[in-house]
């Protein structure tokens, strides 16, 4: 299947923001929490968001979490393309989890690695990010999905408020590993996509 559309690790994470640019002393990250406001913990998905989303990639959403899933880490290590994929992930990784108006979004393995909200007194302007953990870590245990029309374009719609997917969801997908995809980037694409929380 040829895409006309294609997003990759590579182009999603290339803004990830290490943990020593980040830790900046108190005074100096409460100003910053300050000017970017309106990027902090802001990830309700709004009705236009959800409405969007919905009538979209309705057809995409599983009403229960299918059977057999994996986690990210053992599907980066033993997945080849076009191999259909059922696996566990969370919204996390890098500063943005949702590209703007394209349907995809970054998915990470919890088991592997820490997003900054469950680190303790970590005041990370994106709770979602992964800038704490090991490098190789992060490259090994995220990945991409993305949601195609019917030509096998990417939707141009964020997938984010379907069914209340936001970055920190949990969620279980099925799909299958895309083209170009190699062992540094990994792209799936989705058939069906179950929102736990």
């Amino acid at each position: 299947m040829k895409l006309k559309y294609s997003l990759t690790l590579t182009a999603l994470v290339a803004s990830l923001i290490s943990c020593s640019e980040k830790h900046e002393p108190a005074a100096a990250m409460e100003e910053q929490v300050t000017k970017q406001s309106e990027l902090v913990y802001d990830n309700v998905p709004t009705s236009e968001q959800i409405k969007q989303a919905t009538d979209a990639l309705s057809n995409y959403l599983l009403k229960k979490a299918p059977e057999g899933a994996i986690e990210i880490a053992e599907v980066r290590k033993t997945a080849k393309v076009g191999d259909e994929v059922i696996f566990n992930g969370k919204a996390i990784g890098s500063f943005r989890i949702f590209p703007k108006d394209r349907s995809a979004m970054l998915l990470g393995d919890p088991n592997v690695l820490t997003s900054c909200d469950l680190i303790p007194g970590d005041m990370c302007l994106r709770p979602w990010d992964v800038c704490c953990d090991d490098l190789d870590d992060i490259n090994n245990t995220i990945l991409t999905i993305q949601f195609l029309d019917n030509e096998g374009n990417l939707i141009k719609t964020s997938p984010k408020g379907l069914n209340s997917l936001t970055e920190l969801s949990e969620v279980t997908v099925i799909g299958t590993v895309a083209g170009g995809s190699n062992e540094k980037n990994m792209l799936i694409n989705a058939t069906g996509i179950f929102v736990k929380n």
